[in-house]
């Protein structure tokens, strides 16, 4: 077969080039005077000839027309604008709008139009069937189930498609990605299989109408047209380029078929091509409508021998396909007859032997009859069906009985009965359902089972028994259903056998379903029920239920303090009434009430009212908080209606506001009557007892070395070391000189050190502060804070020394500087003739000790140690008494030369 198609391919190509002929078109036929006057064509035009329908588009609206010879006699067919239409051979009209939704109208004669859907951009149309195709932004979906019949779209290709058109016989042609593609077999409108073809080089469609699988029509951008003829449902196409009418291009074209044309059949018709073109004018022509392209010339003969045939006129023999068979010197090869086959080559068919069979002509092999049936002859074209109750297996020529427990109504095998059912006899057409109350789990019974107590079959031909559901129960065997427990009880047992399985429900909580019951429902929110109910009650205003309060056989009330108005409350929340203070309510209450006079609730949701304390009252109703008594007042009534009850304190007393009693004045205090609080004593004074604290004249001064601060019940003695006056706040310290006596009972000031003693620090806390005695050479009066020297040229040996007077004056020939105890003796060399240094060598000599207070013996003069004046120095050598000059010298040093300086 292979190698008869290339033959078949190169014998055409030959064919091609060596006859060179063209198909014969009609004259072009200028039809723009057919069309209706007064209008603007806007280039879109669709012919079925074969119907007589046309459709033309003018200044945006679509008419339609009978044709015959001319355009004209149509009219407004739609008045909305059209984007693109197409005429189907069934008279079926097409069209998309500007918005691409899909109109449709199946037949010319009315002019409604119906909306399929949105979305699409050019239909085409084809046969009856409605075979219909539209491209979809580059997505190609095909319809054959009638547009108006709820049918739905079948995707086919799923991008790049650029334009697409159905032929009268379903044959598809579409554009995608710039080539072409062909379908050429159609299942209800449904291609399988796809090929490309290529045009001429360079040549690139527009747009394409299919007329069928042998004739297409393309036109190009350059405005040019090409005839496509396929002459015997291949891959290869012929070409053929239209002589256009001198300088007119195509803006629009349509392609239908011819007055009287059958498709698939050489010179019976002819078709019609019709332009709109570049000068505004119609155009049309026709063409052979052709099948099969005949390749050989006048004169080719037939040498075919049997079993082999000439394809389409060719001087080629092919030999016949399996299936088919041929006599000698014939051109096609026929088919074998029902019943009968062939190989590859044949020139007979061969019948089908006993147990097969061939239903179709062209059957290259026999079938077996098929389990179930069965032929007893051969040369048939049909297995019989075994009879109901018997059976045969594959390629059978007689049938069996089915065996008790089996079944069969066609005959091609023995089935065992289903569980659930049953048979009791062989060659049986059909198994028996089990009845209620029965079952069987398992094929190929003879008898069913009684469903046991606690279960049961509801219907027929069960295989399984059903255990009573948990809230049913059923004692008797083979029962079709169970009872169910009575309202207000329930059951969690699976297949229960007794009444006894059912449970009360516990309040709040019933049941009433007629299927029985598992649990019990709890009550709504709102609503109670006693022990096994079947339904619950509401609770009345003042009270409520929250779920879950299973066991509950009454509703909660409403807490003191808060209320409800209405019925049916779920939950304490539902008590939304908040009694105010002033106001109070008891347990379930509907409502709050305000408190009487004399008595108050403070806060909010209050149970009760209080009675005024002692010390407060009120005197109107709704009162929050009760009146407090004045400060200096007080009122032992509880309840009290009036501010009559407060009484006023007394002297001595006080009392904050809203008190139930007076209360005296602490010490450190005092009142005049009607006070609030008492006035502390004054600093530097004080109070030991309230009764007599009626007045300021009751606070005592504080007496010496003692003090207070305001309000003070008693004087606090000064620290050892300090003193105080009477009527003070504060003490001071000793000073130095001075000390504290402890002996003295509140004394008014220190006491001063005796004559004698000092105290250089302050503070002295006693006596032994002044402990320290003047040394000799000094002395002190009452009260020192250090002892004072005897004058220079005095001294004392007297220790604790009271008086100057205790001073001896130094004797001649010694000195004393201030507070010394005893006097020093001149130095050698120096002399004292009175026991007090002059004023103006005093300060020198006093800080020269011990004989700083002498004064110097004169040149040529000495003394000795203690002297009161100096002796002139005699005898020395005469070489050294002219030059000798010495000051303060010694009898030893009256002839040596001494250092002025000594």
């Amino acid at each position: 077969m292979v190698l008869l198609r290339s033959l078949l391919v190169a014998c055409l190509v030959v064919q091609l080039v060596r006859i060179g002929g063209q198909p014969t078109f009609s004259a072009w036929v200028d039809i723009t005077a057919d069309a209706d006057s007064g209008w603007t064509y806007d280039g879109m035009i669709n012919i079925d000839e074969t119907h007589s329908v046309g459709l033309e588009e003018a200044d945006g609206l679509l008419f339609n027309f009978q044709y015959t010879t001319t355009l004209d006699g149509g009219g407004v067919f739609w008045y909305k604008p059209p984007q693109e239409c197409d005429v189907g051979a069934d008279k079926t009209i097409v069209c998309t709008d500007s918005s691409s939704n899909i109109w449709y109208n199946q037949y010319s004669g009315s002019t409604s139009m119906t909306q399929v859907s949105g979305g699409a951009n050019v239909p085409s149309v084809g046969s009856a069937q409605w075979v219909t195709v539209v491209n979809v932004d580059g997505i190609l979906f095909l319809r054959s189930d009638g547009l108006g019949s709820g049918g739905s779209w079948i995707e086919i290709v799923d991008s790049g498609v650029s334009f697409a058109s159905i032929g009268l016989d379903g044959t598809i042609l579409y554009q995608a990605s710039g080539a072409l593609y062909i379908c050429t077999e159609t299942s209800v409108g449904f291609c399988s299989t796809f090929f490309p073809t290529a045009g001429p080089s360079g040549i690139t469609p527009v747009y394409c109408n299919v007329l069928d699988k042998n004739n297409i029509m393309c036109w190009t951008s350059a405005g040019n047209a090409y005839w496509l003829v396929n002459g015997f449902n291949s891959a290869i196409w012929y070409w053929h380029e239209l002589s256009m009418p001198s300088g007119v291009t195509i803006n629009s074209a349509s392609l239908g078929t011819g007055l009287g044309g059958t498709l698939n059949r050489p010179n019976l018709g002819s078709g019609v091509f019709t332009f709109y073109g570049s000068n505004g004018h119609w155009y049309k022509t026709t063409f052979p409508v052709v099948g099969c392209v005949a390749l050989c010339t006048a004169g080719c003969s037939n040498p075919c021998t049997a079993g082999t045939y000439a394809f389409c006129g060719t001087t080629i023999c092919a030999s016949c396909t399996s299936g088919t068979y041929s006599a000698a010197g014939v051109s096609v090869c026929s088919s074998c007859s029902l019943g009968t086959y062939s190989t590859g080559g044949a020139s007979v068919c061969s019948s089908c032997q006993a147990g097969q069979y061939v239903g179709f002509s062209g059957a290259s092999v026999c079938t077996s009859c098929a389990a179930g049936s069965y032929s007893a002859t051969s040369g048939l074209s049909a297995c019989v069906l075994c009879a109901a109750g018997t059976t045969s297996a594959s390629g059978a020529t007689t049938c069996t009985a089915c065996g008790a427990g089996t079944y069969t109504t066609s005959g091609q095998t023995c089935y065992s009965c289903p569980a659930g059912s049953y048979s009791t006899s062989s060659g049986a057409t059909a198994c028996q359902l089990c009845m209620g109350g029965y079952y069987y789990p398992s094929s190929g019974a003879t008898v069913c089972t009684a469903c046991p107590s606690g279960s049961f079959a509801a219907g027929v031909g069960l295989t399984a028994c059903t255990d009573c559901s948990p809230g049913t129960w059923i004692y008797s065997p083979g029962s079709t259903g169970c009872f169910i427990c009575p309202f207000g009880q329930y059951s969690t047992t699976t297949g229960a056998t007794s009444l006894t399985s059912c449970i009360d429900c516990p309040g709040s909580t019933y049941t009433n379903s007629v299927f029985g019951s598992t649990t019990c429902t709890t009550c709504a929110s709102g609503y109670y029920s006693p022990v096994a109910s079947a339904m619950c009650t509401i609770c009345p205003a003042g009270s409520f239920s929250q779920v879950p309060q299973v066991g509950s056989t009454s509703c909660g009330l409403c807490s003191p303090g808060r209320f409800s108005a209405t019925a049916g409350n779920s939950g304490s929340a539902s008590c939304t009434g908040t009694c105010a203070p002033g106001y109070n309510s008891a347990s379930g209450a509907s409502t709050c009430y305000a408190c009487p006079i004399g008595s108050y609730s403070a806060t909010v949701a209050s149970g009760s009212c209080l009675s005024c304390p002692m010390g407060t009252y009120s005197g109107s109703t709704g009162t929050s908080i009760c009146t407090n008594c004045l400060g200096g007042q007080f009122s032992t009534a509880i309840g009290s209606t009036s501010s009559a009850t407060c009484l006023t304190c007394g002297v001595a007393t006080y009392s904050v506001s809203g008190s139930s009693t007076c209360l005296a004045c602490p010490a450190g205090t005092y009142s005049f009557g009607f006070a609030s609080a008492c006035t502390g004593c004054a600093a530097g004074k004080y109070s030991t007892s309230a009764e007599v604290a009626s007045s300021s004249v009751g606070c005592s001064t504080c007496l010496g070395s003692t003090y207070s601060l305001t309000g003070a019940t008693a004087c606090i003695s000064c620290a050892d070391g300090y003193y105080a006056p009477t009527d003070a706040s504060t003490c001071t310290s000793c000073p130095a000189g001075q000390y504290d006596n402890t002996f003295e009972v509140n004394p008014v000031n220190c006491t001063d050190c005796p004559a004698g003693t000092y105290n250089p620090t302050p503070g002295g806390t006693s006596l032994f502060a002044c402990s320290n005695l003047c040394s000799g050479g000094t002395y002190s009066v009452n009260g020192a804070a250090e002892c004072t020297g005897c004058p220079g040229g005095r001294y004392s040996t007297v220790q604790g020394s009271t008086t100057v007077l205790s001073c001896v004056q130094c004797g001649p020939g010694t000195f004393s500087t201030s507070g010394t105890s005893y006097c020093y003796e001149c130095a050698a060399g120096r002399y004292a003739e009175f026991n007090i240094i002059p004023p103006s060598v005093q300060s020198y000599y006093t800080s020269l000790p011990p004989d700083g207070g002498c004064a110097c013996c004169p040149a040529e003069h000495y003394s000795e140690a203690g002297a009161s004046s100096c002796s002139r120095c005699e005898g020395c050598p005469a070489s050294l008494s002219s030059n000798f000059f010495v000051l303060c010298a010694t009898k030893a040093e009256c002839c040596n030369l001494i250092p002025l300086s000594r």
